[in-house]
Protein backbone atom coordinates (compact mmCIF):
# COMPACT_ATOMS: atom_id res chain seq x y z
CA UNK A 1 0.00 0.00 0.00
CA UNK A 2 1.39 3.60 -0.39
CA UNK A 3 -0.58 6.50 0.91
CA UNK A 4 -1.08 9.72 -1.16
CA UNK A 5 -0.64 12.74 0.84
CA UNK A 6 -1.21 16.18 -0.50
CA UNK A 7 2.73 17.10 -1.42
CA UNK A 8 3.94 13.40 -0.34
CA UNK A 9 3.74 9.85 -0.67
CA UNK A 10 4.52 7.46 1.83
CA UNK A 11 5.24 3.52 0.54
CA UNK A 12 4.63 0.92 3.03
CA UNK A 13 7.25 -1.98 3.24
CA UNK A 14 5.86 -4.64 4.93
CA UNK A 15 6.04 -5.27 9.09
CA UNK A 16 7.83 -2.02 9.31
CA UNK A 17 5.27 0.07 11.31
CA UNK A 18 2.71 1.35 8.41
CA UNK A 19 -0.04 0.75 9.99
CA UNK A 20 0.69 3.27 13.00
CA UNK A 21 1.96 5.75 10.07
CA UNK A 22 -1.45 5.23 8.60
CA UNK A 23 -3.25 5.85 11.97
CA UNK A 24 -0.83 8.89 12.72
CA UNK A 25 -1.41 10.59 9.67
CA UNK A 26 -5.65 10.25 10.13
CA UNK A 27 -4.97 11.44 13.59
CA UNK A 28 -2.69 14.27 12.34
CA UNK A 29 -5.62 15.52 10.27
CA UNK A 30 -3.72 15.14 7.04
CA UNK A 31 -5.91 14.43 3.98
CA UNK A 32 -4.87 11.10 2.20
CA UNK A 33 -6.20 8.03 0.36
CA UNK A 34 -4.96 4.52 -0.52
CA UNK A 35 -3.00 4.10 -3.85
CA UNK A 36 -3.13 0.78 -5.43
CA UNK A 37 -0.57 -0.28 -7.79
CA UNK A 38 -3.39 -1.89 -10.14
CA UNK A 39 -5.59 1.03 -10.19
CA UNK A 40 -8.30 0.10 -8.77
CA UNK A 41 -9.55 0.01 -5.10
CA UNK A 42 -9.91 -3.80 -4.71
CA UNK A 43 -5.97 -3.79 -5.04
CA UNK A 44 -5.49 -0.70 -2.75
CA UNK A 45 -4.52 -2.93 0.06
CA UNK A 46 -1.40 -4.63 -2.18
CA UNK A 47 2.44 -2.91 -1.40
CA UNK A 48 2.90 -0.37 -3.90
CA UNK A 49 6.32 0.43 -5.30
CA UNK A 50 7.64 3.90 -6.47
CA UNK A 51 7.55 2.48 -10.32
CA UNK A 52 3.44 1.78 -9.36
CA UNK A 53 2.88 5.28 -9.65
CA UNK A 54 3.53 9.10 -11.01
CA UNK A 55 6.05 10.45 -8.08
CA UNK A 56 6.70 13.16 -10.01
CA UNK A 57 6.63 16.64 -7.55
CA UNK A 58 6.05 14.72 -4.80
CA UNK A 59 8.24 14.14 -1.18
CA UNK A 60 8.59 10.29 -1.29
CA UNK A 61 9.09 8.32 1.96
CA UNK A 62 9.27 4.78 3.66
CA UNK A 63 10.35 2.80 7.09
CA UNK A 64 13.02 0.17 7.98
CA UNK A 65 13.22 -2.26 10.26
CA UNK A 66 16.07 -4.09 11.81
CA UNK A 67 15.90 -7.37 10.10
CA UNK A 68 16.47 -9.45 12.96
CA UNK A 69 13.07 -7.84 14.59
CA UNK A 70 11.38 -8.09 11.34
CA UNK A 71 11.77 -12.08 11.25
CA UNK A 72 10.67 -11.94 14.75
CA UNK A 73 7.28 -9.53 14.02
CA UNK A 74 6.85 -11.36 11.06
CA UNK A 75 6.64 -15.04 12.52
CA UNK A 76 4.69 -14.35 15.51
CA UNK A 77 2.36 -11.99 13.01
CA UNK A 78 1.93 -15.37 11.53
CA UNK A 79 1.53 -17.52 14.27
CA UNK A 80 -1.49 -15.40 15.50
CA UNK A 81 -3.27 -14.65 12.08
CA UNK A 82 -2.22 -17.84 9.79
CA UNK A 83 0.09 -18.04 6.97
CA UNK A 84 -0.98 -16.11 3.81
CA UNK A 85 -0.32 -18.47 0.85
CA UNK A 86 0.02 -15.72 -1.61
CA UNK A 87 3.24 -14.75 0.64
CA UNK A 88 6.86 -15.98 -0.51
CA UNK A 89 7.59 -16.97 3.39
CA UNK A 90 4.71 -18.94 3.99
CA UNK A 91 6.96 -21.63 2.10
CA UNK A 92 9.38 -21.46 4.94
CA UNK A 93 5.41 -21.57 7.50
CA UNK A 94 6.70 -23.49 10.87
CA UNK A 95 5.30 -23.62 14.84
CA UNK A 96 9.18 -23.38 15.52
CA UNK A 97 10.15 -19.78 15.27
CA UNK A 98 13.90 -21.37 15.14
CA UNK A 99 12.79 -23.62 12.00
CA UNK A 100 11.26 -20.78 10.71
CA UNK A 101 14.66 -18.62 10.27
CA UNK A 102 16.21 -21.71 8.89
CA UNK A 103 14.14 -22.23 6.14
CA UNK A 104 14.12 -18.81 5.15
CA UNK A 105 18.10 -18.66 5.71
CA UNK A 106 18.09 -21.85 3.37
CA UNK A 107 15.34 -20.99 0.87
CA UNK A 108 15.65 -16.62 0.79
CA UNK A 109 18.75 -16.08 2.27
CA UNK A 110 18.66 -12.08 2.53
CA UNK A 111 14.81 -11.85 2.17
CA UNK A 112 14.68 -8.67 3.91
CA UNK A 113 17.80 -6.92 2.26
CA UNK A 114 15.95 -7.81 -1.28
CA UNK A 115 12.66 -6.45 0.30
CA UNK A 116 14.23 -3.28 0.95
CA UNK A 117 16.04 -2.87 -2.29
CA UNK A 118 13.32 -3.55 -4.37
CA UNK A 119 11.02 -1.12 -2.42
CA UNK A 120 13.63 1.63 -1.98
CA UNK A 121 15.94 0.85 -4.99
CA UNK A 122 19.82 0.18 -4.50
CA UNK A 123 22.23 2.67 -2.81
CA UNK A 124 21.43 5.62 -2.56
CA UNK A 125 17.54 4.98 -3.27
CA UNK A 126 15.46 6.75 -4.86
CA UNK A 127 13.15 8.16 -2.02
CA UNK A 128 14.03 11.10 -0.74
CA UNK A 129 13.41 10.10 2.78
CA UNK A 130 13.83 5.96 4.48
CA UNK A 131 13.30 6.29 8.52
CA UNK A 132 13.95 2.92 11.09
CA UNK A 133 10.83 1.75 12.82
CA UNK A 134 12.73 2.09 16.09
CA UNK A 135 12.18 5.81 16.27
CA UNK A 136 9.14 5.73 13.86
CA UNK A 137 7.07 8.39 15.40
CA UNK A 138 9.96 11.35 15.32
CA UNK A 139 10.89 10.08 11.86
CA UNK A 140 7.58 10.59 10.79
CA UNK A 141 7.58 14.02 11.86
CA UNK A 142 10.87 14.74 10.32
CA UNK A 143 9.41 12.71 6.84
CA UNK A 144 5.86 15.00 6.76
CA UNK A 145 8.11 18.34 8.12
CA UNK A 146 10.69 17.93 5.06
CA UNK A 147 7.78 17.29 2.82
CA UNK A 148 6.02 20.43 3.32
CA UNK A 149 2.83 19.07 5.11
CA UNK A 150 0.56 21.06 7.53
CA UNK A 151 0.43 19.28 10.61
CA UNK A 152 0.15 19.14 14.82
CA UNK A 153 3.30 16.91 15.71
CA UNK A 154 1.49 16.69 18.94
CA UNK A 155 -0.60 13.98 17.23
CA UNK A 156 1.13 12.26 15.80
CA UNK A 157 3.41 11.52 18.88
CA UNK A 158 0.06 10.86 21.06
CA UNK A 159 -0.80 7.93 18.07
CA UNK A 160 -1.01 4.57 20.39
CA UNK A 161 0.88 2.01 19.38
CA UNK A 162 -0.92 -0.37 17.14
CA UNK A 163 -0.14 -4.75 17.26
CA UNK A 164 1.83 -4.53 20.07
CA UNK A 165 2.09 -7.97 21.71
CA UNK A 166 0.38 -9.58 19.37
CA UNK A 167 1.79 -13.18 18.13
CA UNK A 168 3.74 -15.23 19.26
CA UNK A 169 7.19 -13.35 20.69
CA UNK A 170 9.97 -15.07 18.21
CA UNK A 171 13.49 -15.61 20.48
CA UNK A 172 16.81 -15.94 18.88
CA UNK A 173 19.63 -17.78 19.63
CA UNK A 174 23.55 -16.19 19.94
CA UNK A 175 23.70 -18.29 16.37
CA UNK A 176 20.50 -17.56 14.61
CA UNK A 177 21.25 -13.98 15.19
CA UNK A 178 24.46 -14.05 13.40
CA UNK A 179 23.49 -16.26 10.64
CA UNK A 180 20.46 -13.71 10.29
CA UNK A 181 23.19 -10.79 10.52
CA UNK A 182 25.57 -12.36 7.96
CA UNK A 183 22.63 -13.02 5.52
CA UNK A 184 21.01 -9.34 5.96
CA UNK A 185 24.43 -8.04 5.86
CA UNK A 186 23.65 -5.45 3.52
CA UNK A 187 20.39 -4.25 5.29
CA UNK A 188 21.93 -4.30 8.25
CA UNK A 189 24.94 -1.84 7.11
CA UNK A 190 23.18 0.29 4.77
CA UNK A 191 20.83 1.62 7.39
CA UNK A 192 23.01 1.55 10.05
CA UNK A 193 22.07 -1.59 12.42
CA UNK A 194 24.18 -3.03 14.96
CA UNK A 195 25.93 -6.44 14.36
CA UNK A 196 28.09 -8.95 15.76
CA UNK A 197 28.97 -11.22 12.85
CA UNK A 198 32.06 -10.53 11.02
CA UNK A 199 30.99 -10.10 7.51
CA UNK A 200 28.35 -11.05 4.73
CA UNK A 201 27.47 -14.74 4.38
CA UNK A 202 27.90 -16.42 0.80
CA UNK A 203 24.05 -16.21 -0.82
CA UNK A 204 23.43 -18.94 -2.55
CA UNK A 205 19.42 -19.77 -2.37
CA UNK A 206 16.60 -18.27 -4.34
CA UNK A 207 16.09 -14.45 -4.61
CA UNK A 208 13.01 -12.20 -3.33
CA UNK A 209 9.93 -13.49 -6.07
CA UNK A 210 9.21 -10.16 -7.77
CA UNK A 211 5.76 -9.01 -8.12
CA UNK A 212 3.61 -11.23 -11.08
CA UNK A 213 1.59 -7.68 -12.61
CA UNK A 214 3.97 -4.82 -13.20
CA UNK A 215 2.08 -1.33 -13.68
CA UNK A 216 2.86 0.96 -16.32
CA UNK A 217 3.27 4.42 -14.85
CA UNK A 218 6.57 5.38 -13.90
CA UNK A 219 8.47 8.58 -12.03
CA UNK A 220 11.39 9.36 -10.52
CA UNK A 221 13.31 11.17 -7.91
CA UNK A 222 16.44 10.93 -6.22
CA UNK A 223 16.50 9.07 -2.54
CA UNK A 224 18.00 9.65 0.47
CA UNK A 225 18.13 7.33 3.94
CA UNK A 226 17.68 8.37 7.45
CA UNK A 227 16.74 6.63 10.45
CA UNK A 228 12.66 3.52 11.89
CA UNK A 229 10.12 1.80 14.43
CA UNK A 230 6.58 0.03 15.00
Amino acid sequence: MALMLPRSIFFHIEKTGGTWVTQAIQRAGIPARALSPFGDNETANEHCLPEHVAIRGKFTFAFVRNPIEWYASMWGYRMMRGWDNTHPLSACRSDDFHQFLRSVLDRFPGYVSQLYERSIGPPPGRLNFVGRQETLSEDLIRALTLAGEQFDPRKIRATPPTNVGMGHPGLYTSALRRAVEQAEWQAMVRFGYAVTARGPARQCGASVPAPTRSPRRRGATRPRSSAPRR
